[in-house]
């Protein structure tokens, strides 16, 4: 047995190791398959659309909801409780967290250019709908659809930003869902 190694001590590289060593890292290079689909920018421009903006959009209802509660209250005649109301705002979050779920595997068997279009044309029917109801299981269920339509841009946007980001920028494009996303 030799001595031991002091910690931190760096073995020199034999000379012959050294091309193989160059060799192995030519072979770890980062390769961006996003590039074989679309230029950088015109995926940026899609990130940036359709993945942050129309979540951002789609998600209105959560600023919308809270503000119209005395208009709600009001014309409802006080019919109302604050656990009620606690469940309304939280009824949307439940249907993302339950559709989530079925999401991913509708996306691999559907197109998803046509089911994000319907699950859009949904979320903005619901949202519509919802200014006009004044029956309490109707309010429920059509947030409910709105949690669940947001759920499935989400779930898609997310799977799309990964497939696409270029490898360096992974993380940083998906670091706004929280701020973009219900």
């Amino acid at each position: 047995m030799g001595r031991p190694r002091n910690v931190g001590q760096t073995t020199p590289i034999h000379p012959a190791h050294a091309a193989e060593i160059k060799d192995d890292s030519m072979k770890c290079k980062v390769i961006d398959p996003g590039a074989k689909v679309a230029p950088r920018k015109v995926r940026t421009l899609i990130y940036a659309l359709l993945c942050l903006g129309v979540q951002s959009f789609m998600s209105y209802d959560g600023g919308a909801t809270p503000a119209s509660l005395d208009a709600i209250q009001r014309e409802m005649n006080n019919s109302w409780s604050e656990v009620e109301f606690g469940i309304l705002g939280a009824i949307d979050k439940i249907g993302m967290t339950a559709t989530s779920l079925i999401w991913g595997r509708v996306l691999q068997h559907c197109d998803s250019k046509w089911l994000l279009a319907g699950g859009l044309l949904v979320n903005v029917a619901a949202t519509s709908l919802f200014g006009e109801l004044r029956n309490k299981t109707s309010m429920y269920c059509t947030k409910f659809f709105l949690g669940a339509t947001q759920s499935l841009q989400g779930v898609w946007a997310t799977v799309w930003a990964v497939t696409m980001a270029p490898p360096q920028s992974v993380t940083m494009w998906l670091r706004p869902w929280g701020g973009a996303g219900g």
